[in-house]
């Protein structure tokens, strides 16, 4: 078996033992239509915010932060047809109601189960903050055995001024309330991982 094979079955593992849900796919446009069905399976969001009103009744919206113009192009189509809004900037204007939010990751490292994304942008990093699903992509070819061997890649990463990237593993999680595990409710309730390629 290939390493990067290992790899990836090593994060998958590892990945279920923080409540994320890993799928495959073939390529970033079938990762996004992930996303949309994911939209599709939940119920509208119905949350009201102070000075934001609420989503339009039925609506689900995903946004997709980073998605290539083409890719995009093609699947807010689909959304459209799906009566689903599809958004890739503007992410405050989503506040009242998020089903999904799309990223992409630059590598994943399987010991820890950890996808490490480019937050550069506010709406890259509000978007999965105010979704209740947060479904990543990543290249099977930069899911790494180990958090310690992408850490050449992760430092030339956060160099530059201005960049930042985080590391996700596992849906937002707390117990600080009388020590009861509680899940979503400092970021998304489910983390995906879609891993393309």
């Amino acid at each position: 078996m290939p390493l990067i094979q290992d790899a990836v079955e090593l994060f998958k593992r590892n990945a279920a033992s923080v409540s994320m849900r890993t799928v495959e796919a073939g390529d970033l446009r079938e990762a996004a239509e992930y996303a949309l069905r994911a939209a599709l399976a939940r119920p509208p969001a119905r949350r009201l915010l102070p000075g934001v009103g609420p989503a339009p009744e039925g609506a689900r919206t995903v946004f997709f932060a980073g998605l290539p113009d083409d890719c995009y192009a093609e699947v807010a189509e689909r959304a459209r047809a799906e009566g689903v809004r599809a958004a890739r900037e503007g992410a405050r204007a989503f506040a009242g109601g998020l089903e999904v939010a799309f990223s992409l990751a630059f590598l994943a490292a399987a010991d820890t189960a950890s996808l490490a994304l480019d937050f550069s942008s506010e709406d890259a990093r509000l978007a999965p903050m105010l979704a209740e699903t947060h479904v990543v992509a990543v290249p099977r070819s930069m899911v790494t055995a180990s958090l310690e061997e992408a850490l050449p890649l992760l430092v030339s990463r956060t160099r530059p001024a201005g960049a930042w990237t985080e590391l996700v593993s596992g849906s937002s999680r707390t117990s600080d309330i009388e020590r009861v595990l509680t899940l979503g409710v400092h970021g998304p309730l489910e983390l995906h991982a879609v891993i393309c390629g």
